[in-house]
């Protein structure tokens, strides 16, 4: 800070634009430290750096979002969501803040307004164009589900940010995102499982492996017959970092033990090319990949398994996940109001 730009007011230097600033002495270094736009809280945080409090980096949000993505994104996510990360952080972050802002001027007026923008952002694939019932100009725009995301890192920067002592306090005040429509996990019907299944190989199996087990993609595509112990399937490349042990039924069992090394011969990286393949050899739609995770999942809570044991095959960390399969099909509920109503006859006559 140049001195030909600074007056001394009450012991406070401050700045052309109304900004605080003090002269301290840390580790034997003098720098120049902020202490904000408010002559009050200046003086209150003088007061505590002269009695020891710490002194947190002067860091801009440019800086910070490098640090962020090559140190805890590169180290808490896979692959893809290091570059899901990335995209996110460019296309939208620092699209909105300038990269020169400094991380102790954010305020929770600052995320509120960035909210604001990312409502109005274009959507930027024709995948997200596509949402069935929405208004012509509101399919031109972010999902409330994309924007929770997006809010999400957000928050998940500064919160590491704190962490790391780059600022004392997160900015990102409660009650700004969005509220997003609930949606239940939605698994294939019988009659496209059935086509799937029975495709010729390796592909007919594969969709029995999903559909039996439960597996994501990327877990599916790292299993090897040799972590089948004790008729399970002992899964350790997973999305929690922790081991899964899955139950398999006996025809799945037995299909795999004719089988040696990688249990699924594709890619990690191509589950769409998968399901569009499939889809077009059986003339089906809705042939996603993650829709078996769902079936395995109905098709459980159906048979009567619990919820608790549900849990722990997906491996959710929360039960409030695996709570949304109890939301059971229609055909489910009519079935259960029947056995209820026969119980009830029963008891009447």
């Amino acid at each position: 800070m140049s001195s030909k730009k600074r007056t001394k007011t009450q012991g406070l230097w401050i700045t052309p634009t109304g900004s605080y600033y003090t002269r301290l002495r840390r580790d034997g270094k003098a720098r120049w430290v902020s202490l904000g736009d408010d002559f009050k809280d200046a003086r209150d945080k003088l007061r505590e750096y002269q009695k020891g409090a710490p002194v947190f980096q002067r860091v801009s949000l440019g800086e910070a979002v490098n640090d962020w993505l090559a140190i805890f994104i590169a180290t808490r996510r896979t692959e893809n969501g290091q570059k899901l990360a990335k995209l996110r952080a460019e296309r939208y972050m620092l699209k909105f803040f300038t990269s020169d802002l400094l991380l102790e001027r954010l305020t929770g007026d600052h995320v509120r307004q960035y909210r604001a923008w990312l409502e109005k952002q274009p959507r930027n694939s024709k995948r997200e164009r596509r949402v069935k019932g929405a208004p012509s100009d509101a399919t031109k725009r972010l999902s409330p589900n994309t924007v929770g995301h997006l809010l999400s890192d957000f928050r998940a920067l500064l919160n590491w940010c704190v962490d790391s002592g780059r600022i004392p306090l997160s900015p990102f005040p409660r009650r700004v995102m969005p509220r997003v429509q609930e949606a239940l996990p939605k698994g294939l019907s019988d009659e496209v499982a059935a086509k799937l299944t029975a495709l010729p190989e390796p592909y007919g199996f594969v969709w029995r492996l999903l559909i039996g087990t439960g597996l994501r993609w990327s877990e599916a595509c790292n299993a090897r017959t040799d972590q089948v112990r004790d008729g399970r399937l002992e899964v350790e490349f997973t999305k929690s970092k922790k081991v899964r042990r899955i139950p398999l039924s006996p025809d799945l069992l037995a299909e795999i033990r004719g089988r040696v090394g990688l249990l699924v011969p594709f890619s990690s990286t191509s589950p769409g090319s998968f399901a569009r393949t499939c889809g077009r050899m059986a003339g089906v739609t809705g042939a996603n990949v993650h829709r078996a995770r769902h079936t395995y999942g109905h098709r459980w809570v159906a048979d009567g398994g619990s919820l608790a044991a549900l849990q722990e095959v997906f491996g959710h960390s929360d039960l409030k996940l695996t709570q949304r399969y109890a939301k059971v099909t229609d055909d489910l509920v009519r079935a259960e109001a029947k056995r209820i109503e026969e119980k009830r006859s029963g008891r009447a006559g």
